[in-house]
């Protein structure tokens, strides 16, 4: 299977169509899905590798979109969503330095609680 990086996935994920919110759940469900299967697989740093770059580089495009001006999600939700961004970004390099596989589980989590939420 062809790895592809966090803003060509979401770019695919958006021509599926669909409401923004949508979109971004569906995204963070694959990247869930990336990093559920990688921890699977312990041995496999190529794959956890490759998973915990795609997970980055979405939460960065969704960040990067939530600081546009014309954004319109209330200030306290950006707050929030910056925050988890910096877990995400915090935790993503522990793992890679580590390779304490177990860690994936909160990124697993949070990815699924958001796109939930979004659902």
């Amino acid at each position: 299977m062809q790895q592809r990086s966090g803003s060509q996935a979401y770019a695919q994920t958006v021509k599926l169509g669909g409401a923004p919110r949508e979109t971004e759940a569906r995204a963070l469900t694959e990247a869930a899905s990336r990093l559920f299967r990688a921890r699977a697989r312990p041995d496999d740093l190529k794959e956890l590798n490759a998973a915990l770059v795609f997970n980055l580089r979405l939460w960065n495009i969704l960040i990067a979109d939530m600081i546009e001006p014309d954004n319109p999600l209330p200030a306290e939700i950006k707050t929030n969503l910056y925050n988890l961004f910096l877990f995400v970004d915090k935790r993503t390099i522990e793992i890679l330095n580590t390779r304490e596989i177990e860690k994936v589980d909160a990124l697993i989590s949070v990815n699924r609680e958001i796109a939930r939420g979004l659902a």
